[in-house]
């Protein structure tokens, strides 16, 4: 069994793959996964479209886009603990802003402040926290990140769908949001504080020296990503 609280690293401490896992676990499950099986009972609720429903959460993967660099200048600067702890709390925000709307333009303000959280708290952020505290094992614990990761829809959906039938998709936001504050906030708060050891730092600068080509190889790898 993997003893994924205890992995330590021997330049960097206290590995956090646990908290990083369960917190991508609810971070995936509710963000991401959890519009499929909402989506067709608030447009039997409110009349609303299924295009705008779906519309309003794919604006929500556009934002998520757009603040990756601001995002990733924060955990650069502020560290994995207070960038994954404050998406949280968007997190939590923008599902009681859901639970809440009785109109378009609130149902799409909770989606798109939605977007920022996941800026902030699925995987890139993820990685990059781990990076932190890893050094030079953060492959192997970005492997584990990923596998927990993987199972969220495993996980959420029929949970989803179970607390959708039970107490409706309103009140199955309010879970949603609720789970954000008494356990993603946690979960995010326990980390390590940010401190990368310079032993692990040194081959992440030399890492970042790209040949001149490289730039267009990146724009090219977005832009086929993006299609």
């Amino acid at each position: 069994m993997l003893r994924l609280s205890g992995w330590q690293h021997r330049s960097a401490g206290r590995v956090p793959v646990l908290p990083i896992a369960l917190g991508q676990l609810l971070s995936w499950g509710t963000l991401y996964y959890g519009i499929t099986l909402l989506a067709q009972p608030i447009s039997s609720e409110t009349g609303w479209a299924l295009t705008d429903i779906f519309s309003a959460f794919s604006a929500s993967l556009l934002v998520a886009a757009l603040m990756a660099v601001p995002v990733g200048r924060w955990l650069a600067r502020l560290g994995g603990r207070s960038v994954m702890s404050t998406g949280s709390m968007l997190a939590a925000a923008a599902f009681l802003l859901i639970a809440l709307s009785q109109n378009l333009p609130m149902f799409y303000t909770g989606w798109l402040l939605a977007g920022v959280a996941m800026s902030m708290t699925l995987y890139e952020a993820a990685f990059s926290t781990l990076r932190e505290s890893a050094g030079q094992g953060f492959r192997k614990a970005i492997g584990l990140v990923t596998l927990a990761g993987g199972l969220a829809s495993t996980l959420f959906w029929p949970l989803t769908h179970s607390l959708v039938l039970e107490i409706g998709w309103r009140t199955t936001v309010f879970v949603f949001a609720g789970a954000h504050l008494l356990v993603g906030i946690p979960l995010h708060r326990s980390l390590p504080r940010r401190g990368i050891q310079p032993d692990s730092a040194a081959p992440l600068r030399a890492s970042s020296r790209r040949p001149p080509r490289g730039r267009r190889v990146i724009i090219l790898l977005a832009l086929s990503f993006a299609l």
